[in-house]
């Protein structure tokens, strides 16, 4: 099996882009923020969408994409809280759909890096503070170079599954010392990555 472990939606409906103007524009003027989430996008319309995506899939022989909203485009750090949390629901929505409409339904391919996550779980050691440190690497002594596990692994697993097993395993495994878990830290990356931790709080 081959899993395209880094697929982006960057072949949106013109509707959603239309509502991100719309919701940005809102921040100086109120009168043009967003009045529906509703997009009326179809099923049709959406399956359209990520067509060429499903061709060039097929044409180089991958079974199975994790399938996220584009990347630094999605400019979490742009507005208010509650604005990003607005697009945030919106785009994971589409994604949601897509997902539904084309998926079989078998999720036994995340069972890989799920039970690679178990493994580093059976590993970790408690420093005392709450925080589990687990081995980042092995080499012929054993397992090594213990430290905080990084927010964004366990975090990327749950959102994919929704699995509450998956949930509690990224809440126990979080840094509960270094940083503040319920706080948006403003990131200018390439992937925009790092604001995963406030949603396993």
């Amino acid at each position: 099996m081959i899993i395209d472990i880094h697929g982006h939606y960057t072949t949106e409906p013109p509707a959603l882009h239309a509502f991100r103007e719309n919701q940005l524009a809102g921040l100086a003027d109120a009168a043009r923020r967003p009045t529906s989430t509703e997009l009326g996008i179809s099923d049709e319309a959406l399956v359209k969408s990520v067509g060429r995506q499903l061709e060039f899939q097929k044409a180089r022989g991958s079974d199975l994409t994790i399938f996220s909203p584009r990347a630094s485009g999605m400019a979490h750090h742009v507005g208010t809280e509650a604005v990003g949390r607005q697009w945030a629901r919106v785009s994971n929505d589409l994604i949601h759909r897509i997902c539904t409409l084309l998926l079989t339904g078998d999720r036994s391919y995340m069972e890989f890096p799920r039970t690679q996550m178990e493994v580093l779980a059976g590993e970790a050691r408690d420093d005392g503070n709450g925080t589990w440190r687990v081995p980042y690497f092995h080499h012929d002594g054993g397992w090594d170079g213990f430290t905080p596990m990084q927010a964004r692994h366990t975090a990327h697993i749950w959102g994919a599954t929704m699995a509450a097993q998956d949930l509690a395993l990224g809440v126990t495994l979080r840094d509960h010392g270094r940083r503040d878990h319920e706080r948006v830290i403003p990131m200018f990356s390439k992937h925009g990555g790092n604001h995963e931790a406030p949603w396993l709080a």
